[in-house]
């Protein structure tokens, strides 16, 4: 049997590291717009910039175990949902399927500001609710990712107009300084509008 040789063995755990640092496109919507709040749930992500979903509307209506709805996209011909693009490596999928419990992970195509479509991965839920109403503290997260990478003012307008409700005795974030690590790994921190 011939002993494989140093070049061989090189290619091999070359491969092995390129497959292992695989990277996918994810097309955030909701609260994972928020680079310190994605990057809490998965480190290894980067912000490529924004894109547009279209054909597709966002709403409030995944139902929440807290008693309030999140942020969900629902097919509607001639709308359009604007979202961040990140990139993550492929690994770190299991863990934000995880995170987004009551969602299920699709393949979407995306166009970026530049006219190029791309294929991302986001999530929808089938898990809905009548009541389409968030607490303040989330549709704030949603808002401040959406200003953070400079979606379009007239969306950031139709995201504050969504309903919300107080935020429930000890939960959520409204007014409160968040200090997450930046997908860069350096730490910051991000204060939420009350």
């Amino acid at each position: 049997m011939a002993k494989p040789d140093k070049q061989d063995e090189s290619s091999d755990r070359e491969l092995q590291s390129t497959a292992m640092t695989t990277r996918v496109l994810y097309f955030a919507y909701g609260s994972n717009m928020l680079s310190a709040r994605l990057c809490s749930r998965v480190p290894s992500a980067q912000a490529i910039g924004c894109a547009r979903l279209e054909d597709w509307r966002l709403m409030f209506n995944k139902r929440s175990k807290d008693g309030s709805a999140k942020a969900n996209v629902v097919e509607s011909p001639g709308d359009a949902t604007w979202g961040v693009l990140y990139e993550i490596e492929a690994q770190d999928l299991e863990r934000l399927d995880r995170v987004e419990g009551g969602y299920g992970r699709i393949s979407v195509r995306v166009r970026k500001p530049d006219g190029e479509t791309v294929e991302a991965v986001t999530y929808v839920s089938a898990e809905l609710t009548d009541e389409q109403t968030a607490y303040d503290w989330y549709k704030d997260m949603v808002t401040a990712g959406a200003r953070e990478h400079n979606l379009p003012q007239e969306y950031i307008a139709y995201l504050e107009g969504l309903p919300s409700k107080p935020n429930r005795t000890n939960s959520g974030s409204s007014g409160v300084a968040v200090t997450a690590p930046r997908c860069s790994g350096c730490w910051y921190a991000v204060a939420v509008a009350p």
